[in-house]
């Protein structure tokens, strides 16, 4: 990596290489280029260099690291300057995943970095890192991200990072590393605090501790500003629940130990917060501050990935309103440097399966192209030779072998995200690996396309008590992937691609039905899932998926219309119910607040998407602590049929160049407000259902045209605002629409037979 200064000799808390430099004259402009093995905070003459946090981020080290570059031109003085740097373990030396191990890439830190600057003359000037650097250790005794952060005030050398102060007893800095990534410009938002919560409330808990509750689960860490003695340490705790007492449910943490302390200077306001970890949290127990915290004293700081918001969801229910909020912060928890499935306990892997059922519904809430580009990037890089992808990515504590629906991530996520976004290019970097990906999962095959004997698969993972076997999701999956690679190509112009890949695809799919479904339609495991990826995946010909569409009922129905579908099943459950026009079973699912449902989750207090359906329930208390992440995104997949289905915003073509407006008015609905910042604009939705009579605002972004279908059980009924009033607008008859075509703009229609999809067999798409 070049010739950059570690300090990892010293205790392995945090190191502060540091350096000293002269300007000599007016300067035009400075920028600072800079990457590290761990993570780094950087800083001129005291001040950071930039807000952005854990840069440069987590890739697989040994192959691919992000460098960033800053303007530094307003930090830098005449005469001496200090260039100072903060360095930590983060992903690539610190506890990362299950399993108690650290140093999964290496166990020496380093810095790199380069400091370009231009005078007013036109001369310039190089300042870079090298064996001139002297490092110690500041107040930074512990940061981790799993265990937490401790920091001394009280030994903080003053001025340590400003002109004037000697580095006395400081030592040499090492040079050079053994491994030699590739260095590349960082194009993906780094992680940044996206919030700030004040306490809803304050509870004592014991002699000296005190809980704060945030009344949101977030991502983050708290921030103290207050005045105390020096010497005082304050500890702070975390957890995203309590327990029957009101103290902090941890048990589920596992091997993160989550705690940070701060040891007070004693000197006036001190306003400190952790650099170097983050901990998933809505409530933060407070000790050691000798009396109980003052308004403004805590707060929790919420970070992620910096994505722009996109998508916006509200309706005339306040369960689903909160429903979208919890999508909204699971992803933001979760979206941190790479897709992971939880923020709190000892894991926050890249896990690969729920990326995939959720990557739509991420991309209508957020501009997460970038982010997601960078992370199939590291999915690539850990795809084995043999074309099989991971469990996780990066790849470096859960196993090689993703397995269906898992391993499937690195076909379904390109395609959808060319879907939401019209972005070709990354197609076309991603096409040889899917088509990798697709040849080995075929070549595994017996004869006759029958899965292989042996295959590792997760299977409809945390499904309640109505398992799918794993034959059944490996070719649903084999030919879900094969359909997706086969559009690629067409879309790369790859004609001898796509006809490879659709004849895996049509191998796969007359496997299925020989082998798997019976003569009256059920399909082997006779389980909700089975149904809803047949379906979805269009596994059936149309007899057969009319066969699976009532079967699908039936189980729904034997469970008092209540899912029993685990991460692979529900976002094809709630899909399949919409293609095969059952809205009315689609909104019960939607809008219940019975156990296992959305709606339970947030009776008992959820404010983010729980892993487990029985996290925690009223008979059973908590579940299984060894597995019990409150934030989970993969249940928050149904965010897709919300913005495609309630509000009803869709591309029609890739990255919305077309778009189709198709709201299905359903169960107790009678308004609907959403939004979705398409790569041309904003489109806008609003609809209200009083009584019969339905009316429908649409914007369109310039540059594109839509198709509108507006609900009516009579098309003819359908009237347009327009400046002299409402006419009648000719628009083409559909099944319980009308459909009319419109470019850029805003429109506003009525229809005074509205029909709703209380029933069954409404509205088709």
């Amino acid at each position: 990596m070049g010739k950059g200064p570690s300090a990892r000799d010293v205790p392995p808390a945090a190191a502060i290489p540091t350096a000293r430099f002269q300007i000599e004259k007016p300067i035009s402009h400075a920028t600072l280029h800079a990457t590290a093995f761990g993570i780094y905070e950087a800083r001129i003459n005291g001040k950071r260099v930039a807000e952005a946090l854990f840069l440069p981020g987590w890739t697989d080290y040994n192959l691919r690291i992000p460098t960033h570059s800053f303007d530094v031109t307003g930090l830098l003085q005449q005469g001496e300057n200090v260039w100072s740097v903060l360095l930590a373990d983060g992903w690539f030396a610190g506890y990362v995943g299950y399993g108690g191990q650290r140093n999964h890439y290496g166990d020496a830190l380093r810095f790199l970095g380069q400091l370009e600057i231009e005078y007013e003359d036109g001369t310039k000037k190089t300042v870079a890192t090298g064996p001139d650097w002297r490092a110690s250790t500041g107040g930074l005794r512990e940061a981790d991200f799993l265990m937490g952060e401790t920091f001394d005030s009280s030994a903080e050398p003053w001025g340590w990072d400003a002109r004037g102060f000697e580095e006395k007893d400081w030592q040499p800095v090492e040079i050079g590393s053994t491994i030699q990534p590739l260095l590349e410009p960082a194009k993906h938002q780094p992680v940044a605090v996206i919030a700030r919560f004040e306490p809803l409330s304050v509870s004592q808990v014991g002699p000296d501790a005190y809980v704060l509750d945030l009344g949101q689960n977030i991502a983050g860490y708290a921030q103290l500003e207050l005045t105390a003695e020096r010497g005082r340490e304050i500890t702070l705790r975390y957890a995203e629940r309590l327990d029957a007492e009101g103290k902090l449910y941890t048990t589920n943490l596992r091997g993160a130990r989550a705690v940070d302390k701060y040891v007070c200077r004693g000197e006036g306001i001190e306003r400190w917060s952790p650099r170097f970890t983050f901990h998933g949290f809505q409530f933060i127990e407070v000790s050691g501050l000798g009396r109980a915290p003052r308004r403004g004293e805590v707060v929790g700081l919420a970070v992620a990935s910096d994505t722009p918001i996109t998508g916006y969801f509200e309706c005339s229910d306040p369960m689903l309103n909160r429903l979208a909020k919890n999508i909204y912060w699971t992803q933001r928890m979760n979206f941190l440097e790479v897709p992971t499935d939880c923020p709190q306990r000892d894991e926050r892997l890249g896990w690969t399966g729920d990326a995939q059922v959720y990557a739509t519904t991420a991309a209508y809430f957020a501009d997460v192209e970038a982010f997601f580009d960078k992370w199939l990037i590291d999915l690539t890089d850990a795809q084995r030779a043999d074309g099989q992808f991971p469990m996780v990515a990066p790849l470096k504590v859960a196993g090689p072998d993703g397995g269906p629906a898992w391993a499937d991530a690195g076909v379904i996520v390109p395609w959808e995200l060319y879907r939401m976004t019209g972005n070709v290019s990354l197609l076309r970097r991603q096409f040889p690996s899917m088509l990798r990906f697709v040849e080995f999962s075929f070549a595994r095959c017996g004869e006759g396309t029958l899965p292989p004997k042996e295959f590792h698969c997760f299977g409809d993972w945390l499904n309640i008590d109505d398992p799918t076997p794993n034959e059944v999701l490996f070719l649903a999956y084999l030919v879900r992937s094969a359909d997706f690679a086969a559009e690629a190509a067409d879309v790369l112009g790859k004609a001898d691609n796509s006809r490879r890949l659709r004849d895996i695809a049509a191998a796969a799919r007359t496997s299925f039905q020989k082998n798997y479904v019976d003569s009256d339609g059920r399909i082997a495991g006779d389980s909700q899932t089975a149904y809803a990826l047949a379906i979805d995946f269009g596994l059936l010909p149309q007899a057969g998926e009319a066969r699976a569409a009532q079967h699908l009922v039936r189980k729904l129905e034997e469970r008092g219309v209540r899912l029993s579908t685990g991460f692979v099943g529900t976002k094809p459950l709630m899909r399949s119910l919409a293609k095969v026009g059952r809205f009315d079973l689609a909104y019960r699912l939607l809008q219940s607040k019975e156990f296992p449902s959305w709606g339970f989750t947030i009776e008992h207090g959820a404010t983010s998407i729980w892993e487990r359906w029985n996290g925690w329930t009223p008979e059973e208390g908590f579940a299984d602590p060894g597995m019990n992440s409150f934030a989970h995104y993969a249940f928050g997949a149904v965010g897709e049929w919300m913005m495609e289905h309630v509000a009803g915003i869709a591309p029609r073509s890739p990255g919305f160049a077309q778009i189709l407006i198709h709201p299905k008015p359903g169960g107790t609905l009678t308004s609907v407000r959403a939004s979705h910042h398409s790569p041309y604009g904003p489109i806008r939705v609003e609809w209200s259902l009083e009584g019969r009579q339905f009316e429908l605002t649409v914007e369109i972004p310039p540059g594109v045209r839509a198709v509108v279908r507006v609900p009516s059980s009579h098309p003819s009924s359908v009237l347009e605002e327009s400046e002299s009033g409402w006419k009648a607008v000719a628009g083409k008859a559909g099944a319980g629409y009308s459909e009319i075509e419109v470019g850029s703009g805003t429109y506003r229609w009525k229809s005074t037979e509205s029909s709703s999809e209380g029933g069954p067999t409404q509205m088709p798409l």
